[in-house]
């Protein structure tokens, strides 16, 4: 299902045509609106949350690109994958646990270079976890399978925690939470690559911010916005891409 802007955007609302692939009565529903500059794709609503909302299409949503076998990825997308590894690897650690693991492309570069490293993940799409348990083996565990849940994992208890594209899809009311269990989790670093760009509201499924101002009070925290002929920058028109780096 498509829906086209027919006119441009006014405060938080805009004019657009409707195309249903299906017949109108199998799509009829509430929807919410992922804004694509150019056109909106819409994703069905239960209606509760957002963030309900956010967890059900990730739960459903069959083929995306992050949960396919890693031979299988774009070779722009492994680029990145092992420079982020790197980053993660300077620490040294023992032990590292990514929110929105997906297939475990990054957990397995991390692995390649560090083999001892015991890998932990949330990830909510069934087909993504197994596909992650069969590439990294035994030295894979997964803690939750949502990132509204970390509460069961504990303090101090993994060197390094990082995300990847994840919290680009998570609407700015879940942040705090978010954050406070990162923050709780990590022993050594926290590392964010993510979507950098002013927020705004007229989009239900990425969430540009600046990370630096989201750990403000970390005044010595790194923070690179990348430019946009960067190779780490591919795969976005519209913003840039970002890496925090918070030591403990």
């Amino acid at each position: 299902m498509v829906a086209k802007r027919t006119r441009g955007i006014e405060g938080n609302t805009s004019a657009y045509s409707t195309v249903f692939k299906r017949g109108f009565d199998a799509a009829a529903g509430k929807y919410r609106v992922i804004n694509y500059a150019t056109k909106f794709l819409l994703f069905r609503s239960t209606g509760e949350s957002i963030a309900l909302d956010r967890e059900v299409f990730w739960q459903n949503i069959s083929g995306y690109h992050e949960h396919l076998p890693i031979d299988l990825q774009r070779d722009d997308i492994t680029k990145r994958t092992k420079w982020l590894a790197e980053r993660i690897n300077a620490f040294n650690p023992q032990s590292v646990l990514e929110l929105g693991c997906g297939s475990g492309r990054n957990l397995y570069f991390i692995q390649q270079e560090n083999p001892d490293c015991a890998l932990f993940g949330v990830e909510i799409n069934a087909d993504a976890i197994r596909t992650a348990e069969e590439k990294l083996g035994s030295t894979f565990r997964l803690l939750s399978n949502s990132i509204y849940a970390l509460e069961d994992i504990a303090s101090n208890s993994i060197d390094v925690v990082f995300t990847s594209g994840a919290l680009m899809h998570i609407a700015s009311d879940k942040l705090a939470y978010i954050k406070g269990h990162i923050e709780r989790i990590a022993k050594k670093a926290i590392l964010h690559y993510e979507l950098h760009g002013p927020e705004h509201i007229f989009d239900f499924h990425r969430y540009p911010r600046d990370y630096r101002q989201m750990y403000h009070e970390v005044p010595d925290a790194h923070y690179e916005v990348f430019d946009e002929t960067d190779f780490r920058n591919a795969g976005t028109e519209s913003f840039h891409h970002a890496l925090l780096v918070v030591e403990r």
